[in-house]
């Protein structure tokens, strides 16, 4: 089968997998971009609210510093920050699980069909999401060295629930299954775990080069402010050389910025995914047939 990126469902080399994201990207630019403009932009709403309760705690009631009760509100508040986070980013990955796939199938529906039958998936979704976080976070808490197994074992736990109708517990052991279950497990180019590893690293470095480019015009400003001597004062956000009606234009910009490359995040899971299917499962042979049997059911 052929889509319209001329890349039918077929087994990739290394080189492919980390090429193949950046042309569904360009392919389906605009559901993209939309879905990672919003989950961007609300995250970085609620990371200001949280950041503005956490600074009028430290100044406290009587304007002089409470650092005890700053510190308790944090860590109270914390997992309500971090699920609103995995809450955006989930509700994001999920249109773009599904385009990615109908990309590479062929299937370019409209982006309001994909984002209504992938929100269907959102609950069970949240699930398999805090679930790998979770345990993920666990790993890290107990030493550094664990978290990277199981960051690399859970990599793929969203495709499974979008994409196979998984339960969140049985997505998480789905993920396991084809890094460490499907294939070669020694350390080569062919192994699942090798491939999800190198595709991992190649993201990171990319969305951090994409993040640190939309910081620059704040860095930029706020050495500007102090270069002219501006002294850093207190708003309801923190100690800051600029006003907020400067500095808030400047943090939604960044986070328009950093919405416009998010889903460059998440399209590399869903083509791994795809891939990791079609080498070891013949997933293209099983859409063939399907698609065969529907030509000839009429």
């Amino acid at each position: 089968m052929k889509d319209r990126l001329g890349q039918g469902l077929r087994p990739l080399a290394l080189g492919d997998l980390l090429d193949l994201p950046y042309r569904v990207y360009r392919h389906r630019l605009g559901l993209f971009v939309l879905c990672g403009i919003l989950a961007s932009t609300a995250d970085t709403a609620a990371t200001l609210v949280w950041q503005g309760r956490w600074a009028s705690a430290l100044t406290g009631p009587s304007g002089s510093p409470d650092p005890e009760t700053a510190l308790l509100l944090m860590f109270a508040t914390l997992p309500v920050i971090l699920l609103l986070a995995v809450v955006t980013s989930t509700l994001a990955a999920l249109p773009i699980i599904t385009a990615t796939r109908d990309a590479l199938v062929g299937d370019d529906r409209p982006g309001g069909e994909v984002v209504r039958e992938s929100w269907r998936r959102l609950v069970p979704a949240l699930g398999a999401a805090i679930v790998s976080t979770v345990v993920i976070l666990a790993g890290a808490a107990m030493c550094l060295l664990p978290a990277i197994p199981l960051a690399i074992g859970l990599a793929l736990t969203l495709p499974p629930v979008v994409l196979e109708r998984r339960s969140p517990f049985a997505a998480v052991g789905r993920s396991w299954q084809l890094v460490f279950g499907r294939g070669r497990g020694d350390p080569s180019s062919q192994a699942n775990w090798v491939r999800v590893l190198v595709v991992g690293i190649v993201t990171l470095v990319v969305m951090w080069a994409f993040n640190a480019m939309a910081s620059v015009p704040g860095a930029v400003a706020q050495m500007v402010a102090a270069f002219r001597g501006h002294p850093a004062e207190m708003t309801v956000l923190g100690p800051s050389p600029l006003p907020l009606g400067w500095m808030l234009p400047i943090w939604f910009f960044q986070a328009l910025v950093q919405g416009v490359f998010l889903p460059i995040a998440i399209v590399p899971w869903t083509v791994v995914y795809l891939d990791i299917r079609t080498r070891h499962e013949g997933l293209d042979l099983e859409l063939a047939l399907d698609r065969l049997r529907g030509e000839a059911a009429p």
